[in-house]
């Protein structure tokens, strides 16, 4: 941006007031003037600095002392700076209300090229809601409460439109919004819980569960047989030998053999003793989950996005 033409805009606002001031002038004190203009002078040598954001700050106080649309224009100078487009067309709307005779004509023009190139990069979104209670948000800001409409500007790129209401479902949807063009969105909420049905056929855990137990019986079993095989080895030994059986006596009486069936029967035993038990507690388990789940389903957004999760209940 020349100098040039921060001064033209300079002394867009300088004419002197006559009787019957313009639109834009009239109940502004020659001291609300002043001021603007000293905020004005103040922006511009910052703005030529490249200092923007600061730049804008004296723009926005000199608006506040004098809504001239030269000074609005400037404001748009900075906000385009700043990448602020959609501020900046608000803005440039607001000095353009005027037409071509608060700014002089190489600011007009300048105005009026903006102004295409702005109608380019902005997106439009139009948002509609029917359902009473209703709150819908944009990039975590409220924007509606149903039912009702409002169209929205926004700049170009991934947005997040948010439906909430108490008693129903939450509403989430991303979006990515093309400039130059207008997109439309009904927002609707649905009932809040959703009944789902078992994981498998009833019946399938509950056969887990039998084959664990059957398993586990098959072990007991076993461990019933290896122990009165144990009390027949005690029985022989204290009827032949009083005062101990040596290893020759122990072989001669056939308790070798007992103890080794014994041996093999109590190792079966534990064996499946185990495999049952932890097979009929992973279908205890498969039985609960295959119960009907009630599942809500919960959204939290923000301009970076939504996350969606699942909270249930048995």
């Amino acid at each position: 941006m020349s100098r040039r033409l921060l001064i033209v805009a300079l002394l867009a606002i300088a004419a002197p007031a006559h009787a019957d001031d313009p639109p834009w002038s009239k109940g502004v004190s020659a001291e609300h003037k002043d001021a603007a203009k000293r905020l004005l002078e103040a922006g511009n040598e910052l703005f030529l600095a490249n200092k923007y954001k600061e730049a804008l700050v004296k723009y926005e106080a000199a608006v506040a002392e004098w809504d001239h649309p030269a000074i609005r224009f400037n404001m748009v100078r900075a906000q385009i700076a700043l990448d602020k487009i959609v501020d900046a067309s608000d803005n440039l709307e607001k000095a353009l209300a005027f037409g071509a005779k608060p700014l002089e004509e190489v600011v007009y023009q300048e105005a009026l090229n903006y102004q295409k190139l702005l109608a380019h990069q902005i997106a439009s979104l139009e948002l509609t809601c029917n359902q009473h209670g209703v709150t819908v948000k944009l990039d975590g800001d409220t924007v509606l409460s149903c039912p009702g409409t409002t169209v929205l500007r926004r700049a170009p790129g991934k947005h997040v439109v948010i439906g909430v209401a108490a008693g129903k479902a939450t509403y989430a949807r991303d979006l990515t919004l093309i400039g130059g063009e207008r997109e439309t969105i009904g927002v609707s909420l649905s009932a809040p819980e959703l009944r789902a049905g078992p994981r498998w056929a009833r019946w399938k855990p509950w056969v887990v569960v039998a084959g664990g137990a059957a398993t586990a019986v098959v072990g007991l079993g076993f461990r019933v047989v290896a122990q009165s095989k144990a009390d027949e080895i005690d029985l022989i030994t204290a009827r032949q030998c009083p005062t101990g059986c040596s290893k020759g006596d122990f072989a001669a009486l056939g308790l070798a053999a007992i103890e080794a069936r014994m041996t093999t029967q109590s190792r079966i035993a534990v064996t499946g003793l185990a495999i049952g038990m932890g097979t009929i507690l992973v279908g205890g388990a498969l039985v609960i989950l295959n119960r009907r789940l009630y599942e809500r389903a919960t959204v939290t957004a923000d301009a970076n996005g939504a996350s969606i999760g699942i909270a249930g209940r048995f």
